[in-house]
């Protein structure tokens, strides 16, 4: 037990006093109680990242500069790490984050993405069964398999740089597209293809 230590208040309860080096336990809580305890610290550290990244955002908003003042709320060393929870939460929009349910982790890996894009990778990495979800790693592999397939069927073409280049973003447009948007796009990438291959 650490007694002489400032108390975090909305971090305890009446038998799990927490502070920034641990936690005082007074008497004998029940299991219950303790499991309640540890509950909402999972909950803490899961939604620490979105709740920094979030703030500071706002806080750029309202203060304009003013904003990077609060860095120094953090060691040096832990300020990119701060910066990559605003930058995510400023390209990972709630809605998406709240239907995936996934960790932070995952939602850096797909942040650069746009938000249909975002929203079906994330798809594709959740399920209903905890142990049934893509890791991190599974989730940047897939995406790196994909980019790589679209990658040999454009060489397969057997076109220039430039012209793989130009049809593989038409694809990944394809790709992001919602689905109303696919017929237009499929013709767009015909008309792309005739037009370079007629070259």
């Amino acid at each position: 037990m650490t007694k002489g230590l400032e108390v975090i208040p909305f971090l305890s309860t009446q038998a799990f006093e927490a502070h920034e080096f641990g936690v005082n336990i007074t008497g004998h809580p029940a299991f219950e109680l303790c499991y309640e305890f540890l509950s909402g610290m999972a909950r803490i550290e899961k939604a620490t990242p979105w709740i920094i990244g979030d703030t500071l955002n706002w806080a750029e908003e309202e203060y304009g500069e003013e904003w990077t003042q609060l860095l120094a709320i953090w060691p040096q060393y832990k300020n990119e790490t701060i910066k990559v929870y605003k930058w995510v939460c400023l390209k990972v929009k709630p809605v998406i984050r709240i239907t995936s349910g996934l960790s932070f982790s995952h939602h850096v890996v797909i942040a650069a993405k746009e938000p249909n894009e975002q929203e079906r990778l994330l798809k594709l990495a959740t399920n209903k069964d905890p142990d049934k979800q893509w890791t991190v790693s599974k989730l940047r592999r897939h995406i790196q398999e994909e980019k790589e397939e679209i990658q040999e069927r454009l060489y397969s073409l057997r076109l220039t740089r430039p012209e793989i280049d130009s049809l593989e973003y038409v694809l990944t447009q394809l790709i992001e597209n919602e689905s109303e948007q696919v017929d237009a796009d499929i013709l767009s990438i015909r008309g792309k293809a005739r037009e370079l291959l007629s070259t």
